[in-house]
């Protein structure tokens, strides 16, 4: 995609994100835009939309400011969100690091204490090893619900939070992420937790961004191997449509044509080298513009009619770092 395309889709984009189709009156961030499939209020999402427009110098205080109200009546009084009665410790993580983007850029939040509710409940919940909490909740082994790759990414919430208020706990929980869930990288890819032995593209990608994250913030050396092998498994299985499939067990894949997981590819190989991954980076991001409809705003996959929010989301990250190479810290 040509760099003034890539402008385009990006400026189109913004404004969609920024429109009543995804952001409600009352802040509610909502999942996706369909007139024969409604969408849902995601706080998670509401997470990731504050922090990607606390990023742009233009984006409106005002949409920020409802975005960030509407999360501080989302939070549960334990400190955690989530949906259908689960509280989420990923969902949780990525809520914080938007409400510490946008304090960064506004010097205030609407609810000052929000952000030490939250971590408090993240740090229970990590020295726990628990990935969600419910009061009816069983184990489970979904990729959500398990203590598992996905977390790694908490490192930028938690880091941010540390930074921001003098944490001394932040750099212990970052540790033990990394002691536990590195092991889960085998050749390159991360298997979604301990119980499974294929991949799930979505939660390898978040695995290999907040294993970025860390090394932007407090090198380590021997993390950034286990990232560039990722970002090279990542060009070993993308499709020849540019996309990557949901599913990969080290053999094959399998599943839908993702969005979200082919921007996650494109932003990292843009932070791992942006030259040595031009074809890839070319490929994935001509698959991504086939999925922007006239709104603006992107599909889930080639066959949804969902135009969805966090698709979107990544989507927008992707073409800006694709262009102008990206910051690990800034990660949306």
């Amino acid at each position: 995609m040509e760099a003034a395309t890539r402008s385009t889709s990006v400026s189109q984009a913004l404004a969609w994100l920024q429109s009543d189709e995804v952001v409600m009156e009352d802040g509610a961030v909502l999942s996706w835009s369909n007139p024969n499939h409604d969408g849902y209020a995601y706080p998670e999402i509401a997470g990731y939309l504050l922090n990607l427009l606390a990023q742009q110098p233009d984006s409106s205080p005002e949409i920020r400011r409802r975005i960030a109200s509407r999360i501080a009546r989302d939070v549960s009084p334990e400190g955690g969100v989530g949906r259908r009665g689960i509280r989420y410790v990923f969902d949780t993580g990525m809520v914080l690091t938007g409400l510490m983007a946008e304090r960064k850029v506004a010097g205030e939040l609407p609810d000052p204490d929000l952000p030490q509710r939250l971590f408090e409940f993240i740090a229970t919940e990590i020295k726990a090893r628990r990935a969600a909490t419910a009061p009816t909740m069983g184990s489970g082994a979904h990729w959500s619900t398990t203590y598992g790759c996905h977390l790694l990414k908490m490192a930028q919430s938690i880091s941010a939070y540390g930074d921001a208020f003098g944490d001394e706990r932040a750099p212990a929980l970052v540790n033990q992420l990394v002691a536990d869930l590195t092991p889960l990288a085998e050749d390159g890819r991360f298997r979604i937790h301990d119980h499974e032995d294929y991949s799930y593209l979505h939660s390898h990608c978040y695995a290999l961004e907040g294993l970025a994250v860390i090394e932007a913030a407090s090198p380590r050396g021997w993390l950034w191997p286990i990232i560039r092998r990722g970002a090279l498994w990542l060009g070993r299985i993308q499709d020849e449509s540019g996309g990557v499939r949901a599913h990969n067990n080290g053999f094959a894949a399998w599943g839908e044509l993702r969005g979200d997981a082919t921007a996650q590819a494109v932003r990292i190989w843009s932070l791992v080298d942006r030259n040595a991954f031009a074809g890839e980076i070319s490929a994935a991001t001509a698959f991504l513009q086939g999925l922007q409809t006239e709104c603006g705003g992107y599909r889930y996959s080639p066959n949804s009619r969902d135009v969805n929010t966090w698709v979107t989301l990544f989507t927008t990250q992707a073409l800006m770092w694709a262009s102008e190479g990206g910051n690990a810290r800034c990660v949306v």
